[in-house]
């Protein structure tokens, strides 16, 4: 029985991996369109597919896959749980769960860090000009749309600049993101103390 679980949790992983081929072949539009490329899109998509209908696309970046990908390492640890130990622990999928969310989410929580980060450098190299009909105009106006409810919490509605609202937005998201790992942790372990098996 054992065999079978760890043989199940290593196809997942498998497909995980075709998965991951797909999404980089999107970025070569020629290899698409070849026999390989037809049959990893044939077995693939269909389930790519079920998470591309969710509100996922942002500045045109889709997330989409991320959550995919959640949800195939969330079965392939519950498969590899059942397979080490030959029954399946609540407590510990719970746990697992958790901790393939908050790598997730602490994964978006980086890119915007990262992203935010970068825009602040090329606002004090232009100091602080906001350039109108350039390609920070869409970007400028998505992290606006992200990060003024969060920055209304410090600025009680008043009128920021664009470079005062990312660093506020910057320092919210850091605090999150280290509030979130202690959180976690603390969490998890409550879970795997209430939770007998």
């Amino acid at each position: 029985m054992n065999v079978f679980f760890n043989l199940l949790a290593k196809v997942v992983n498998v497909y995980s991996f075709l998965c991951f081929l797909r999404i980089i072949l999107s970025w070569i539009p020629n290899l698409m369109y070849t026999s390989f490329g037809k049959f990893l899109c044939s077995i693939t998509d269909p389930f790519l597919n079920i998470f591309r209908k969710l509100p996922l696309q942002i500045a045109m970046i889709d997330f989409s896959p991320m959550i995919a990908f959640f949800v195939l390492s969330i079965l392939s640890s519950g498969l590899n749980s059942i397979a080490a130990t030959g029954r399946f622990y609540v407590a510990g999928f719970i746990a697992q769960i958790l901790m393939l969310f908050w790598q997730l989410t602490s994964s978006i929580l980086n890119f915007l860090i990262i992203f935010i980060i970068i825009r602040i450098i090329f606002l004090l190299i232009n100091k602080n000009k906001i350039y109108y009909n350039s390609p920070w105009t869409n970007i400028d106006a998505f992290l606006s749309r992200i990060s003024t409810p969060f920055t209304k919490i410090f600025t009680r509605n008043k009128y920021v600049s664009l470079m005062k609202n990312l660093l506020i937005f910057l320092f919210e998201l850091i605090i999150i993101s280290i509030a979130g790992f202690y959180l976690l942790k603390f969490v998890c372990s409550l879970i795997l103390a209430i939770i007998p098996f």
